[in-house]
């Protein structure tokens, strides 16, 4: 019974794993199937653009317990007392950016909403009249990344304990088949 048991623990306890990387890996496919309308919407003019730190307090399972910050470019309209902030590791990204945005220009800025662990509303879309300047699909692409990356890990969960399985069956029909040949 006491076998029973822990082994149910045990089985328990590996299946927790493989139900929250589902659960996070459909918040990220929900969140690349959303609509740019499904997204909060904010518009007006231009009062502030230019850089700051976006600070994340890191409570969520995405990152670590202490603080990170990233250099960002931000836009705060007028009225609007909300940072709203877009990253990119592209230098010239940037650039071309503030060359097409200035002080008093109208803008939506479609945004996934204020999160308490950061200082800034992340930009998932902003468009200047007609003309889409930072694109969903920037958003969709790190969303990709980060479902690929659980996918790997999915796979690799689920495929260390088959390959162990195998090696296992093998070695032991490598095993008896030397005790047939010592007979």
């Amino acid at each position: 019974m006491k076998k029973i048991l822990e082994y149910s623990k045990w089985v328990i306890i590996s299946s927790i794993l493989p139900v929250i990387l589902i659960f996070v890996l459909s918040i990220h496919i929900n969140n690349i199937r959303k609509n740019k309308s499904e997204f909060n919407l904010s518009s007006g003019n231009i009062h502030i653009i230019g850089f700051t730190e976006k600070i994340y307090q890191g409570k969520s399972y995405r990152s670590f317990p202490f603080p990170t910050k990233t250099k960002v470019l931000y836009v705060k309209l007028k009225n609007d007392n909300n940072l709203y902030s877009f990253f990119s590791k592209d230098t010239m990204e940037y650039t071309n950016l503030l060359s097409q945005l200035n002080e008093n220009d109208y803008v939506k800025i479609y945004n996934e909403g204020i999160k308490k662990t950061q200082n800034t509303i992340d930009i998932i879309q902003l468009e200047k009249g007609n003309k889409i300047i930072i694109n969903k699909e920037i958003y969709n692409k790190k969303e990709r990344g980060d479902a690929i990356f659980i996918l790997i890990i999915l796979i690799l969960y689920f495929s260390f304990p088959i390959l162990f399985i195998i090696k296992s069956k093998y070695e032991e029909k490598k095993n008896h088949k030397s005790k047939i040949r010592k007979r």
